[in-house]
């Protein structure tokens, strides 16, 4: 489908009613500011290049092996000229970084666009691996360090900014670095002035400038942080109305801010819900499906638009779907993957930790943080005193890894008894309380304490929600009712505008980037995406509802599940799911539930979706366009061809520890 039918079908085929009742804006999130810096990874281009060996045509013969492994040219909008390759995304196993490959001899050249003071922030370092040891093989100094120098050059005068000596990591099997992160102050200067960055010494060195950049310090900086609950259900939120106490500091944010109390996500799974989220487009358009698929690297992202108006661009994640091997690295400066042991209790509080003190370093400089946690994702674990909060005395769970508990994945429908399943919803409500004291409350802690809080736009939602058998199966991934894509989002935003404000009208995950574009100051007209800014329904010129689409494929992780689709029309909601054949009725153990080919649902109503009306709708003509337009949409989701997903052992592991593969 054309991105301009899906948009036209959005907001044509059921208009919803927009109510210009003030003339005046009752809140101005919109930002004033305007982050200046200067990245030297876009700004260097082939004349920029001075020296390289990546200029002599038998290096450059090598192709890959000539880089590190694990590299790749770098694809972000605005990174300029090629420059010989040498602009770079530098896989490190928990980490992707954007470097400036500058093997000795290097030298990169540039002209200082902006005048005055500032501090210059980059990373040095040196990879030793097996390309590396290939190299040195030839080499006349083979353990020799490397010296990095950045100098400035005004009015024919040259100073050394910064030297270093930095020595080769150990020789071993696996790959080994030695890296340092330099901060250094610019002074203003006048006239023309150029700033060099420079490598010398050992030749085989695998040498590097990790995303350096010069920026002026803000005194009033605007920040954006963007945090993904994973698996976080809307109704287990104390704002969307759950009566015990698993989310304080979400709720105090929440009155704080804005709460949005009807949102959809695009699928029912991680992968493809967070590449809406970072791309706002539906699953239609960007085409990620299942665990083979990948973003198209064409594709503009979130972050990437951010790096490009000046913005410090981090991520720190928990790896799994949201690995940076999908895509989700592209227009961060640093994709952190740290927290991707699953089985680690206290997952949430390491990201919360890290967050604060990132958040310390760059409290001069506007950012966009993305933090992402699998804390309340299956197993549900959490330390003491979290994991028995809200458990019954009698209850034999502590900690539960559903997948195990019903047999594999072909117990997906497998009936538990209702003390079973209140013992798994109070470890699940145990992790989400973990998460809220430890991540978001360390989030908002660190703002505080360097007075950023009111300068930032905080974001709290999820991907997915999780079911409790409530349509007679467990976890996600598997349908597209409610508590699966219904997602919670509450958006602190900058100076509290509009604190208070609640909107029940249908908004969507996609929506999500527009939003934060239109806060930050920055045109989104020009992106071909399917999301709207969420901007008028706070300024109440939008009360309607909006249209989502949530889509899951078939057999996606060998799951067996045929393929779903989800569609509304204000609060009438339509599903269409395609039949089990017998060779998936084979996977299961437990027999799946009779799903209608059509189901409708009166959402405003029958919240739950207890009541198919799709025989006795009250308005039929209505209904048969909201149906016609499904089926047409569901034919455009990709069948399963058998290929195989190619993922590496790092992910394969958080995989298995996440239940999707045994």
């Amino acid at each position: 489908m054309k991105n301009h039918n899906l948009r036209r079908f959005q907001r044509t085929l059921f208009p919803v009613l927009v109510l210009a009742v003030l003339s005046v804006p009752v809140c101005r999130p919109k930002s004033e500011s305007n982050p200046v810096a200067y990245r030297f990874i876009d700004g260097l281009t082939n004349a920029g290049v001075v020296e390289s060996p990546l200029k002599n045509p038998e290096t450059a013969g090598l192709g890959d092996r000539a880089y590190p492994v694990n590299s790749s040219v770098m694809a972000e909008t605005g990174s300029g000229e090629a420059a010989f390759g040498l602009k770079r995304k530098l896989n490190l196993g928990l980490m992707e970084t954007d470097i400036l490959f500058a093997p000795p001899w290097s030298e990169f050249k540039y002209r200082l666009p902006i005048k005055t003071e500032g501090v210059l922030d980059f990373g040095i370092g040196i990879v030793r691996d097996a390309h590396a040891a290939a190299r040195s093989a030839g080499a006349e100094n083979p353990s020799g360090g490397v010296k990095f120098m950045v100098i400035l050059e005004t009015g024919g005068r040259k100073k050394v900014l910064f030297e270093r000596l930095l020595k080769q990591p150990e020789a071993r099997k696996s790959r080994t670095i030695n890296h340092v992160r330099q901060r250094i102050p610019l002074p203003a200067r006048k006239g023309e002035a150029t700033l060099t960055l420079v490598t010398s010494g050992a030749s085989d060195a695998f040498a590097y400038w990790e995303h350096p950049v010069f920026y002026v310090p803000e005194k009033t900086p605007l920040n954006i942080i963007l945090i993904s609950v994973d698996t976080l259900r809307a109704d287990h939120v104390g704002t969307y109305g759950y009566d015990k106490p698993v989310t304080p500091r979400i709720d105090a944010l929440a009155a704080d801010g804005v709460v949005f109390e009807n949102v959809y996500s695009t699928a029912p799974w991680t992968l493809p819900a967070h590449v809406s989220m970072f791309t706002g487009l539906n699953c239609v358009q960007h085409r990620v499906y299942s665990e083979h698929d990948r973003m198209d690297p064409r594709t503009t992202t979130l972050a990437e638009i951010m790096r490009g108006r000046g913005y410090a661009t981090r991520a720190i994640t928990s790896g799994g779907f949201v690995s940076s091997i999908f895509g989700f690295s592209k227009g961060f400066d640093e994709y952190h993957m740290d927290q991707a042991d699953m089985m680690d209790a206290s997952q949430a509080a390491k990201t919360g930790y890290d967050a604060a003190q990132w958040i310390e370093k760059n409290a001069d400089r506007s950012f966009f943080l993305f933090l992402h946690t699998y804390q309340v994702h299956s197993p549900y674990k959490s330390p003491k005193p979290y994991q028995t909060m809200f458990l019954r005395p009698d209850a034999p769970w502590t900690r539960v890894d559903v997948t195990n508990i019903l047999g594999g994945q072909g117990g997906v429908y497998k009936p538990l008894s209702e003390s079973e399943r209140a013992n798994m919803i109070a470890l699940y409500d145990g992790g989400i309380r973990f998460t809220d004291e430890t991540l978001v409350q360390h989030v908002v802690d660190a703002l505080r304490r360097h007075k950023l809080y009111d300068r930032t736009m905080i974001i709290v939602t999820s991907d997915h929600g999780e079911e409790f058998y409530d349509h007679g199966g467990w976890t996600h991934s598997h349908s597209v009712y409610d508590e699966i894509i219904r997602v919670p989002l509450v958006i602190k935003m900058p100076g509290s505008e509009c604190r208070g404000r609640r909107y029940s009208s249908i908004v969507r995950l996609i929506d999500l980037m527009p939003t934060v574009l239109d806060v930050a100051g920055i045109p989104s007209e020009e992106l071909s995406i399917n999301g709207e800014s969420l901007r008028p329904v706070l300024r109440g010129k939008e009360t309607g509802d909006r249209v989502f689409l949530a889509e899951l494929a078939e057999n996606i992780l060998n799951c067996q599940i045929p393929q779903r689709l989800a569609l509304n029309y204000g609060r009438r909601k339509v599903i269409l799911n395609r039949a089990f054949t017998p060779e998936q009725l084979e996977f299961f153990t437990a027999k799946p539930p009779s799903f209608p080919p059509v189901e409708l649902y009166d959402l405003a109503r029958d919240p739950g979706e207890q009541k198919n009306v799709i025989d006795r709708p009250e308005d039929a003509a209505k209904v048969r366009a909201l149906v016609q337009k499904a089926r047409e949409t569901d034919r455009l989701i990709p069948r399963r061809e058998g290929k195989e997903s190619k993922i590496d052992k790092n992910l394969e592991d958080q995989l298995r520890a996440l239940g999707y593969i045994r």
